[in-house]
This record gives structure tokens, sequence and C-alpha cells, in this order.
């Protein structure tokens, strides 16, 4: 696993720097939360990892408990 450290408005490219596949943008920072914009082909499917694996499985991940 990759981490990074990236500021408002900063981006990762994903794939060849010459011909990449996506971008990846912080948009903005508040508290815990962490806003994404996902810069890809229509054809790339994006989900967050509770949906792929909802749609993966066909069942509903666990409600989390408090």
């Amino acid at each position: 696993m990759l981490a990074l450290t990236r500021r408002i408005g900063e981006e990762v490219v994903i794939g060849d720097p010459d011909k990449p596949l996506g971008f990846v943008r912080v948009v903005d920072v508040s508290g815990d939360r962490v806003r994404l914009a996902f810069s890809f082909p229509r054809e790339v499917a994006i989900n967050r990892r509770e949906l792929a694996e909802e749609k993966k499985t066909g069942k509903p991940p666990p409600a989390p408990t408090p």
C-alpha cells in the first residue's frame, strides 16, 4: 500500500504519467473527513469499498456497531 500526503488542490496521477489512466484530487479537508474528486474515463468503474463488496456478494454489509 502507498500512503501519500496531499494538500487541497493537489493530485495523484494513476498510471503512466505520459498517458495516465486518471487522477485523484484532494478537494476539501474538514476535521477527520477528506473529499476526493476522481477523474477517470466513464468505462472505469469507481466504487466505495462497502458498495463494491455488496455488488460482489449480493448482500449488504453488516451494520456498524456503536
